[in-house]
């Protein structure tokens, strides 16, 4: 994914999850690129935005959080609404 990645006005932090094992969701977000990813949690992301484990991967999220940890995920683009 070549979209470049900025700490939103509000402040929540947009990501985009690219792969996952197990439970390590790897993704790209403002201050970790492709080729080093953050890694999170598959289950804390899918619990926070009510979604299955398996549809984690691929899609963008925004979180709070910093360059170390993030939390409070939210499903951007939500074909549910």
């Amino acid at each position: 994914m070549s979209r470049n990645y900025r700490v939103l006005p509000d402040g929540r932090i947009p990501l985009w999850v690219m792969l996952a094992v197990e439970d390590a969701a790897y993704a790209v977000t403002p201050w970790h690129r492709a080729d080093r990813p953050m890694r999170l949690s598959v289950d804390d992301i899918a619990d926070d935005c009510d979604i299955g484990s398996s549809e984690v991967v691929g899609r963008e999220f925004t979180a709070v959080g910093d360059s170390t940890a993030l939390h409070s995920f939210r499903l951007m683009h939500d074909p549910r609404f």
